[in-house]
């Protein structure tokens, strides 16, 4: 899946492929979260720390089911 290997091989965040794959940009992502396009920034950074909460909702932004934000069988 081209989402999964840009972050395994580019080490790009999931938040950034998923809204780059989706045609989205940051300021239109944080329009639907009404939130600062600065706060998106801050969670597309390589090493954030989403809280479950943050990723339910940046999830149900971008129309994907939270797992796929995660990699994982939370």
């Amino acid at each position: 899946h081209e989402i999964v290997s840009r972050h395994l091989i580019e080490e790009v965040p999931l938040v950034r492929c998923w809204r780059e794959y989706l045609g989205m940009t940051q300021a239109e992502l944080a329009g639907r979260m009404e939130v600062s396009q600065a706060q998106v920034a801050q969670w597309e950074r390589l090493n954030a720390r989403l809280r479950h909460a943050t990723l339910k909702k940046l999830a149900a932004a971008l129309g994907i089911h939270v797992q796929q934000l995660t990699l994982d069988d939370e």
